[in-house]
């Protein structure tokens, strides 16, 4: 095994070692071939992202995260985690990457302040419960009509579609990301 191969591995164990340590149980990947998607370290509390590990004085770090897009799977957030002797670990990502992480986390303060996503959320859960309110009295109704075969088909084909529309996902406040607070100036 060549120095370098073994400073590899090394590396690899400082690396899982430092995310272990931090609460993010990993250990070294398969060390195969990259082409299966074999991350140096894999961490199963992070499914979604694919570390590549350098552990090395000097270096290229855009050519390291063009080799961590290379070698990671599809769906997963490639990411590069270096340090120099007597140094840090480091992460490298994509800019955009990390913004996007950021909008799935907590970090983000809504536009407004989070008095503002307060009330939007209140309002969100509100219109979930009458929804359901509606769902449930249509579901009765339903119930009850098909004891009576006096309806027309048309009647129920309606009755039906009301079901339907009460199913479908319920009125969005803020139709651009339903699901995510504002992003304060995305243009930036």
């Amino acid at each position: 095994m060549t120095n370098s191969r073994a400073k590899g591995k090394t590396g690899e164990r400082e690396a899982a070692n430092f995310l272990t340590s931090r609460g993010f149980p990993a250990r070294r990947g398969q060390q195969y071939c990259a082409a299966n998607g074999d991350a140096d370290v894999v961490c199963d509390v992070l499914p979604g992202v694919h570390i590549e590990v350098k552990r090395r004085e000097r270096g290229n770090l855009y050519a390291w995260l063009d080799q961590a897009r290379r070698d990671a799977a599809a769906g997963k957030t490639p990411v590069v985690m270096h340090r120099r002797n007597a140094s840090r670990w480091v992460m490298i990502l994509d800019a955009e990457d990390l913004l996007e992480i950021i909008r799935r986390s907590d970090l983000l303060e809504p536009a407004g302040g989070w008095d503002s996503f307060a009330v939007v959320q209140r309002a969100r859960d509100q219109a979930d419960n009458v929804r359901q309110a509606l769902l449930h009295d249509l579901l009765s109704q339903y119930a009850n009509d098909m004891r009576h075969p006096h309806l027309t088909a048309d009647q129920r084909a309606r009755r039906i579609a009301a079901i339907e529309a009460a199913l479908a996902p319920s009125i969005s406040l803020n139709p651009a990301t339903p699901e995510t607070p504002p992003c304060p100036n995305p243009s930036n």
